[in-house]
């Protein structure tokens, strides 16, 4: 594709408005990326269906089962009063999700959990498994999805087709005990959530990548005229290393190493990323890291100090507006000495002359900090004379 169809692509683009889009709260369980994992999803059912931890919960959360299924299979009536929860329960063949199991009853809700896996476990032999009259157990397959009329009819004669989100549902909808503790009820939002999210994720497509699909080409354009501003900036930062005899270090979108040699340890950083999202500002940075590192306290304070010994470079930070701090990574070992922000205007073509801009930038307000922290680091040694 030529750089006029590029553009082309860019301008029609920029005519549609692209939707809004804000992505849900996370639980938990997507914080620490365990939320798609059907065996701590099952435990957590087990948490909230178990009678001696959590009675007032665990009532609602087996009220809301028993009327699902008799909303899909009416002919199972399971009377299930003094039970136990367990989860991964083996038999010959395999392991049940969920077991509720009333051993006075001989009576038994048997749960195959599924959050992405395909179905291939021996149901029949799980229920089978169970002791109890057929018409005091029920088996539930448990989905993110509805089952289609076609894997309905696939299904053991014995299991009902249930979503996760159809269980919370009807939690919601027989009501939350009123005297729940706080702390309780943000465990149960909270996987509540994380069970919407889930089902959202199956089931539908979000705006922006429902746009995405729609407009792919043109964005596919976009992409690539913010590749080209890339290389650009790369060539300009380049071009800046030259004028400054120094060399760049780094490869990344963000930030480049101005440096006089591959291993300095004192030198400038230059950070772009706000060039590439829409606030033409950058960042120029004194940096220290590797054994300078150490030695920025005494370094901030040489230069706070001067102001006292007659030196003017005190003066000099605070009149060119550069920030001094000691502020940065200490597991990495470098940090930011001295900064300040610079405003680029697109109107005056000041990013076309990039490098040159920050070339003056480097020069009128920094050059003379960066020699004054070099003649503190290495000082040069004294000469004495005969008298």
């Amino acid at each position: 594709m030529t750089e006029n169809e590029h553009l082309e692509n860019i301008k029609e683009l920029l005519a549609y408005d692209i939707p809004e889009f804000t992505p849900p709260d996370d639980g938990f369980l997507e914080i620490i990326g365990l939320s798609h994992y059907e065996n701590i999803n099952s435990r957590i059912y087990a948490y909230f269906l178990n009678q001696q931890k959590e009675p007032e919960i665990a009532e609602k959360f087996l009220a809301a089962l028993f009327e699902l299924i008799q909303q899909k299979k009416a002919d199972k009536i399971i009377s299930i009063d003094d039970y136990v929860v367990s989860t991964e329960y083996t038999t010959n063949k395999g392991r049940i999700d969920i077991l509720i199991e009333d051993k006075n009853n001989e009576s038994a809700i048997i749960i195959e959990n599924k959050i992405y896996h395909h179905l291939d476990n021996p149901l029949e032999e799980y229920f089978d498994f169970i002791k109890g009259k057929s018409e005091n157990k029920v088996g539930i397959l448990l989905t993110l999805h509805q089952l289609t009329p076609q894997e309905i009819n696939k299904l053991d004669k014995n299991y009902v087709a249930i979503t996760h989100k159809e269980w919370i549902d009807k939690i919601k909808e027989l009501g939350l005990p009123a005297n729940l503790p706080l702390k309780k009820y943000i465990y149960l939002n909270d996987f509540f959530q994380t069970i919407t999210n889930l089902s959202t994720m199956e089931t539908n497509i979000n705006e922006l990548a429902k746009y995405y699909f729609e407009h792919s080409k043109k964005i596919n354009s976009a992409i690539e005229t913010r590749n080209e501003a890339q290389r650009f900036v790369d060539t300009q930062l380049q071009i800046l290393a030259e004028k400054l005899s120094s060399l760049t270090r780094g490869k990344t979108d963000k930030w480049r190493h101005i440096v006089k040699h591959p291993n300095e340890t004192t030198y400038y950083a230059i950070e772009f990323e706000s060039l590439f999202k829409g606030n033409n500002e950058i960042t120029v940075i004194i940096e220290l890291s590797g054994d300078v590192y150490e030695k920025k306290e005494i370094i901030q304070e040489h230069l706070e100090k001067d102001k006292e010994n007659g030196i003017n470079i005190y003066k000099h930070i605070k009149e060119k507006g550069l920030i001094l701090n000691t502020s940065g990574d200490s597991k990495y070992r470098y940090c930011h000495l001295v900064s300040k922000k610079y405003q680029l205007d697109i109107r005056k073509n000041e990013i076309e002359k990039f490098a040159e801009k920050l070339e003056g930038f480097i020069k009128e307000d920094f050059e003379k900090v960066m020699i004054e922290i070099n003649n503190f680091l290495h000082p040069k040694p004294t000469i004495l004379t005969e008298n």
